[in-house]
């Protein structure tokens, strides 16, 4: 292929000039029709595809959306972004006789998540049980357990008891702090003969794995809800941090930054962490901007060893000081954590710099005090996974074997730390 065909950019006169879409699945109809017009031919080989700005337009969507829709088509070779020049259709690519109907497409992406709801009292009789660590207050008035469990085993309650089932709780937090063993609760809950067990935790994929392997919970109605995805034959709902990454960085260029950092005081070897950053990346890649415009201040130690959420907040403020010390790293910082934003910004009002005025700065998981810091941050979809996993279990107690996995995305929630004022 040529120079001028790989540089020849596609009309502006677009078809239809305007395309309103639904509200829903917005993002995969976008993809659909971009495929549609690859397929066609309309868009052929070496073509340049109209700019961000552009498509934001003509879809009638943000930014982000636009960019988590190219993503799977720069992931699968379709197209191809090029640092400094813009997206272009692959030298590979070939139209087909007929388009990609959008329908496959939507169809295609549901397909992991696909059921049918809870049949009426269809769980009659029935017990769930459900292990967790809840959260809780100690007697000087701080927090310790995972706060977004009880969100996602209350929804999960519901979806159950809606159906004619009861739950059966088994807190994995003792009152002296000490962690039952996975394994220990399980076969509790099996010996008081539950029907189902649903395991609400954030616990790595290895050590579910082990679970599963150990207690053939493979031929035994189960399901695993947590921040990640289970690469096993088991029910699992889990949120999609890639993704989460991916809408924090957007969300920080829209709103003028040029330079990012992705921040944690901890090692980083977390799936959540590793995922986040690996959106953060992604939003930097389909941007256009140089790779060099994100920088990653990474710590030593190992997030399993903070016992609290202060201890988070603490670790990021004293990682945070050493930091600045040679001034703001970028205009804008994606905190791999409310938490760690938190120690963030504590240690920059140390310097006098303000969130919202001298940087930007987005966090994840939308926790408790993150509203009164004006902090923005990605909202976990908690009531989402909790009704699905009783969904899915509860299909899977009535007889529906199939294995699915459903993962739910976060949304954005801005408040004033993520309003950067250009100097």
């Amino acid at each position: 292929m040529g120079k001028d065909a790989r540089e020849r950019p596609v009309s502006r006169s677009l078809p239809g000039t305007r395309i309103d879409l639904p509200a829903i699945s917005k993002c995969d109809r976008i993809e659909a029709d971009l495929r549609d017009r690859i397929r066609s031919g309309e868009w052929g080989a070496g073509t340049m595809l109209p700019s961000r700005r552009e498509l934001v337009k003509l879809y009638s969507v943000d930014l982000s959306t636009v960019q988590r829709a190219l993503l799977p088509l720069i992931s699968d070779g379709t197209l191809e972004a090029q640092t400094g020049r813009g997206t272009f259709v692959s030298a590979n690519v070939a139209p087909v006789a007929s388009a990609l109907n959008i329908d496959e497409i939507l169809t295609r992406s549901r397909a992991r998540g696909a059921g049918h709801p809870i049949s009426s009292r269809s769980l009659s009789n029935k017990t769930i049980g459900i292990i967790g660590r809840l959260p809780r207050f100690r007697d000087d008035g701080t927090l310790t357990g995972i706060y977004w469990v009880k969100a996602i085993v209350n929804a999960m309650e519901r979806s159950i008891t809606e159906a004619g089932g009861a739950t059966r709780l088994f807190d994995i937090l003792r009152p002296d702090e000490e962690i039952v063993p996975i394994m220990e609760a399980v076969g509790a809950l099996r010996d008081e003969k539950v029907d189902g067990i649903a395991l609400v935790l954030d616990y790595g994929a290895e050590q579910i794995a082990e679970v599963i392997a150990k207690l053939k919970l493979r031929q035994f109605p189960f399901i695993y809800i947590g921040q990640g995805e289970l690469r096993q034959p088991v029910l699992n709902v889990y949120y999609d941090n890639r993704d989460a990454g991916q809408q924090a960085a957007d969300h920080l260029l829209e709103n003028g930054c040029r330079s990012l950092m992705y921040f944690t005081p901890y090692s980083g070897e977390t799936d959540w962490e590793t995922e986040r950053l690996v959106g953060v990346r992604e939003a930097i890649l389909l941007s256009g901007l140089p790779a060099n415009s994100l920088r990653t201040s990474i710590g030593r130690n190992n997030v399993k060893e903070a016992k609290t959420m202060e201890q988070f907040v603490y670790d990021a403020r004293e990682a945070s000081d050493a930091l600045l010390e040679a001034g703001l790293p970028a205009q804008g910082i994606v905190a791999a954590n409310d938490y760690f934003a938190h120690g963030f910004m504590l240690a920059a009002a140390d310097r006098g710099w303000t969130a919202g005025k001298d940087y930007a700065i987005v966090g994840f998981d939308d926790e408790a005090g993150s509203q009164a810091l004006g902090l923005t941050s990605l909202h976990p979809p908690l009531e989402g996974m909790g009704q699905e996993a009783g969904r899915l279990l509860g299909n899977m107690v009535a007889g529906d074997r199939k294995q699915s996995r459903v993962c739910l995305q976060s949304d954005l929630v801005a408040r004033t730390s993520s309003r950067l004022q250009i100097k």
